[in-house]
């Protein structure tokens, strides 16, 4: 809900950004008491202007003016009231509202102009008007390239307020991918200015997991969650970087604080929890709850969770003996990825578990073909192989594999394995 602080100033900033949308912020910082007193005052001033002026200047001109400055703030208020659930910034609005202001304007220049206007000089009217609203065209239209493209509205927005935390919250992600060192370091400026930005709080533990802090990740989630301990966003980063370190206990309650707090909220915030869901998953496998794990995992799969996860609970699911599981994952990874290495693997080993021959040699060979150097693949097959008694395709595959890692100390099980056959066979620094 937006208070009436957060939107007076808001509606003042995009009134103004209307009239000059290059020099102001596409999308302002949160409002201080100072600023919405300021804004108030400016937009009562704009309205009893209007109001003063189109009494006092008795034409029809005047009267459309004045009328056209309440419906252009009229306009720009209920477009504040959009904005206001944070999706898009401000600065969206201006291709809508500004035309309005400046035509406001335009038909006011053209009331004084006829006021004052001499009787021989009656086209001035109409000079005034067109001229401001071709001053209109040019101040909108230089910023067209600006006002065309969101992701350009809040990297300008950053320019000109570096610490704004709204802007971080939507470049956040953007930033951890291009440069996580920049993305922690702009998070650093933001809680220098405001201790409690959620946001910013969030982006700098994602920066730290990134940069691969984990200390220091671990230890700004406590901080982060006690100060705020209702945000999602700092929940599901907290919560990640609680279960990499091992603190499964305190991720877990973090996982499911962010969950409850979705779905108490009714939030479509996917990635989020996908997120949350993934921590819980990784939570509960620390904690020794594989099926609540696969049952989590599951869900954040549902909802968009990244490769990573999915084949992380195709291993827990082959690990926990729940094959039917491990081989759904592995087929939805397939489906977007024929030569996905570690999915065919996957279905390497499915099989080999489940004793069916052909179709795990099948998969350890494609795994091959696919990545050459997929080392266990190399040694599973040698050992399927050997199982089965084909023993000279299995001699090949432990002589491939003592050549390809020498020092790999699986290399003296294959040699044991297959004692049988003469040394000279095999790469001497293996014996």
């Amino acid at each position: 809900m937006l208070d009436l602080t957060e939107f007076a100033s808001r509606l003042a900033h995009l009134l103004a950004a209307c009239v000059t949308p290059g020099a102001l912020s596409p999308e302002p910082p949160p409002a201080t008491a100072m600023r919405a007193f300021i804004a108030i005052a400016a937009v009562a001033a704009i309205l009893a202007t209007a109001r003063r002026f189109s009494q006092a200047v008795h034409t029809r001109l005047a009267a459309i003016g004045g009328a056209l400055f309440w419906f252009a703030i009229a306009a720009a208020a209920l477009a504040t009231l959009l904005a206001s659930n944070g999706t898009r910034p401000l600065a969206r609005a201006i291709p809508f509202v500004a035309p309005l202001v400046w035509a406001a304007m335009a038909v006011s220049a053209a009331a004084v102009a006829e006021r004052v206007a001499r009787p021989s000089m009656h086209h001035r009217a109409l000079v005034a008007g067109l001229g401001c609203l071709a001053l209109g065209a040019i101040s909108v239209g230089s910023s067209a390239s600006l006002l065309g493209s969101e992701t350009r509205m809040y990297e300008r927005a950053l320019e000109l307020d570096p610490d704004n935390e709204r802007v971080l919250q939507h470049l956040g992600k953007d930033m951890l991918a291009r440069d996580p060192k920049t993305a922690h370091e702009a998070a650093l400026r933001c809680l220098k200015r405001r201790i409690d930005a959620c946001a910013c709080h969030a982006i700098r533990i994602d920066a730290e997991l990134q940069l691969k802090d984990l200390p220091s990740a671990t230890r700004h989630a406590r901080t982060a969650a006690s100060i705020c301990p209702a945000n999602v966003g700092v929940d599901a980063a907290a919560a990640q970087a609680l279960a990499r370190s091992n603190s499964h206990a305190d991720a877990l309650a973090a996982a499911d604080r962010g969950i409850d707090a979705l779905e108490l909220t009714g939030s479509p915030a996917q990635e989020l929890g996908a997120r949350l869901h993934e921590a819980r998953g990784s939570a509960l496998e620390g904690l020794g709850q594989p099926a609540e794990a696969l049952a989590a995992f599951g869900r954040a799969i549902e909802l968009g969770a990244s490769r990573e996860t999915t084949l992380r609970a195709a291993a827990l699911a082959i690990q926990n003996e729940d094959y039917a599981a491990a081989e759904s994952y592995t087929t939805s990874m397939l489906a977007q990825n024929a030569k996905d290495a570690d999915a065919l693997y996957n279905q390497g080993l499915i099989a080999h578990k489940r004793g069916d021959y052909n179709k795990a040699r099948e998969g350890y060979l494609a795994t091959l073909r696919v990545d050459p150097e997929f080392a266990v693949a190399r040694y599973n097959v040698a050992l399927l192989t050997w199982e089965q008694g084909v023993n000279q395709e299995a001699i090949s595959h432990v002589r491939r594999f003592l050549d390809d890692y020498p020092d790999d100390p699986r290399g003296a099980q294959l040699t044991k394995m297959i004692g049988a056959v003469s040394a000279t066979e095999l790469p001497q620094h293996n014996r």
